[in-house]
């Protein structure tokens, strides 16, 4: 098994800080699994394609506003690269926005300041990079749930999803799967309010 280029963490790090012990190298498989695993799920929870910094470009419509809210998968906005307006889809130098022409709102949305987006379809290309740095507070957090998770799930092979049925007419008991709650709470704090 080969961990995904965001896995949020190793299995070395499951290993050393979640106490587990291996049996055999199924383990080590399982182990990488549950965290390429965890690590997609945690970016669906949150709606972004990674959590790690990295480069973008992206062409949105254009609303005849001075902001434009960047889509969730592109918060946090650390920095621009490049923002061109043109609605022939050729962006040349000519429709290329000044970096003293616009800020970064809160790693959310775009601001112009003397100016307004040209209402169009797919006429704004923003190039930047999004996301949080290696050792920020936030991927630390997420490494430690991460690890939190796959050793919950390491923990719990095996385990019977259905616990017992109560009686005649069937009801059935389930053990509750999901999130322990302080992973529940980091990945909503980390979801950002997307208006677009």
């Amino acid at each position: 098994m080969q961990l995904r280029t965001d896995a949020l963490c190793t299995a070395e790090d499951v290993i050393n800080n979640g106490g587990l012990v291996q049996d055999d190298n199924d383990d080590n498989t399982f182990i990488e699994n549950r965290i390429n695993n965890i690590t997609a799920a945690f970016n669906i929870e949150v709606g972004v394609n990674q959590f790690l910094t990295n480069s973008f470009s992206y062409d949105m419509n254009g609303n005849g506003l001075s902001k434009i809210y960047m889509t969730r998968r592109y918060q946090p906005l650390l920095s621009i690269t490049s923002i061109y307006d043109d609605t022939a889809w050729l962006y040349p130098e000519s429709s290329l926005i000044d970096s003293s022409d616009y800020v970064i709102v809160d790693g959310v949305y775009i601001q112009l300041l003397d100016l307004v987006f040209t209402c169009g379809i797919q006429n704004i290309r923003v190039s930047g990079t999004r996301g949080y740095a290696e050792n920020s507070n936030e991927m630390l957090a997420l490494k430690n749930q991460c690890i939190i998770e796959v050793t919950r799930t390491f923990n719990r092979r095996g385990t019977e999803d259905v616990t017992g049925i109560t009686d005649p007419h069937g009801n059935v008991t389930y053990i509750k799967r999901g999130w322990t709650e302080d992973t529940k709470n980091l990945l909503d704090s980390l979801k950002v309010l997307s208006l677009y």
